[in-house]
């Protein structure tokens, strides 16, 4: 004759497994689907050669957020490609900045903060996304809808240099 399953053990054998599974997603780094964050869309001029989903966010040197998406996206009315790069800001790290208290953000912009593309490795030639204080730039916006919030932006410094060499031609 064939034994009455035993609801306690099957009970048990779900509750660890569940336990298990959850472990394993937070050891892994599936943890960040737990992470509180806001997205912001930022869009450099050029190439964005070496920026990959997965890229680090900083600010002034500590990490923040994370690269979220890169999009390709044609402007309504031109011929005009626009690349926007969705970045994750997360809320536990910079608080004051995602929730914009008191209008810290804007201010924040107004004093010169801007995005800009550092390199993360010589060796693999991949690049970051730096959030600092870059005084006395103009704040660029492209102002496209996109249901995000928008960071200006700062040309990297090898940029304005072929920037500066094409001016002088």
């Amino acid at each position: 004759m064939s034994r009455r399953a035993n609801p306690l053990a099957i009970g048990l054998f779900f509750a660890v497994a569940v336990l298990l599974l959850v472990s394993v997603l937070v050891f892994f780094g599936a943890g960040d689907i737990f992470r509180k964050s806001q997205r912001f869309v930022v869009y450099f001029e050029g190439s964005i050669t070496g920026l990959q989903v997965g890229a680090p966010v900083t600010f002034q040197g500590v990490q923040i957020g994370r690269v979220a998406d890169i999009r390709l996206s044609m402007q309504s009315g031109s011929d005009d490609i626009v690349i926007p790069v969705l970045i994750d800001i997360d809320r536990e790290k910079f608080s004051a900045f995602v929730d914009d208290t008191d209008g810290i953000r804007g201010r924040m912009i107004e004093r010169g903060l801007r995005a800009q593309l550092k390199l993360q490795s010589v060796l693999t030639s991949l690049l970051l996304v730096e959030l600092d204080y870059f005084p006395g730039s103009p704040v660029k916006l492209r102002g496209i809808e996109n249901g995000y919030p928008e960071l200006p932006t700062v040309p990297t410094p090898l940029q304005e240099l072929l920037r500066s060499v094409d001016q002088l031609n």
